[in-house]
């Protein structure tokens, strides 16, 4: 198991953050999904349940009234932990259950998108390698999605394309790239998908320039950012996902070195560990028990 040096600056911020959360242990994440948990026992008690819960089965259910934030707070248990112990696999595992406690919230969601909305959660799956999870919404989802954010919708067909290896697919979706990133899109956005679209074209060096401008601009896009944890201000899976997806196709890790980046978002500790251990799937961080252990289907 490799063990990493964090900085103690970082340290400090995450300290600041975990005397924040209304949780401090995983016995205590347990505990507030109990909580919810007895609400919907109560509800499906009732002889005429809410519309917005018929078709739902408990669990379902459950996972549905979680907010964002008591799934995020695995998340911030698991950056705690691991800058504590000095060990990045529990950071990744940790990832690693909140990503599926995401995708399976949102699919009792109805957002009016397709598979779109699991764009961003494809790409922090590759933050942890869960490869098994990505090809379960691509099988379950074999057409191009066409409903949804049109960042999402384009994003999510180029990892398919590619992933899917679908020259039919990724030909279409390099021409809507183009327009894309021509248009009035945010920089942050343009440099996503122009990052997708290197990748797709095996072009090494043109990813180190966009993947740099990615790290550096992380901080001010609101929508990775709205509604959730502050440890993500810190953290950004989302920007890990994107480095492994590039290890994943073309085969080499993305160079960034710490003096080319004005925030913490990307950990270098964080990516040499899973080099170190050739991108292994991570574990679940949690196992639910009791009565909560219905939940443990998101790991099926």
């Amino acid at each position: 198991m490799l063990e990493t040096t964090v900085d103690k600056k970082l340290k400090k911020r995450l300290q600041k953050i975990f005397n924040c959360l209304n949780v401090s242990s995983r016995n205590g994440v347990q505990e507030r999904f109990f909580q919810r948990y007895l609400v919907v026992k109560e509800i499906f008690s009732r002889q005429i349940i809410p519309d917005h819960l018929v078709e739902l089965d408990q669990a379902s259910a459950l996972l549905k009234l979680l907010s964002p934030q008591d799934i995020d707070a695995l998340l911030d248990l698991g950056m705690h932990e691991a800058c504590l112990g000095e060990d990045m696999s529990i950071l990744s595992n940790a990832l690693f259950s909140r990503n599926r406690l995401v995708y399976h919230r949102n699919l009792t969601l109805g957002a009016g998108a397709d598979h779109s909305r699991h764009f961003r959660t494809i790409i922090e799956c590759f933050a942890c390698n869960d490869i098994q999870l990505v090809e379960t919404v691509f099988r379950e989802n074999n057409e191009l999605a066409k409903n949804g954010n049109t960042f999402n919708v384009l994003g999510i067909n180029l990892l398919m394309s590619i992933i899917c290896k679908r020259e039919d697919w990724l030909r279409e979706s390099l021409l809507k790239a183009e327009k894309y990133e021509s248009g009035s899109n945010s920089q942050f956005d343009r440099a996503v998908i122009g990052l997708l679209v290197c990748i797709a074209d095996k072009n090494g060096s043109q990813c180190e320039v966009l993947f740099l401008e990615i790290i550096n601009l992380y901080g001010r896009t609101k929508w990775l950012h709205e509604f959730q944890t502050p440890s993500l201000k810190l953290f950004s899976p989302f920007i890990h996902g994107l480095h492994n997806f590039a290890h994943y196709v073309l085969g080499i890790q993305i160079p960034v070195r710490e003096e080319q980046i004005i925030n913490t978002a990307f950990w270098t500790q964080f990516s040499d560990f899973h080099k170190e251990n050739h991108f292994k799937c991570a574990i679940p961080f949690i196992t639910f028990d009791g009565e909560l252990s219905l939940l443990n289907r998101i790991y099926d």
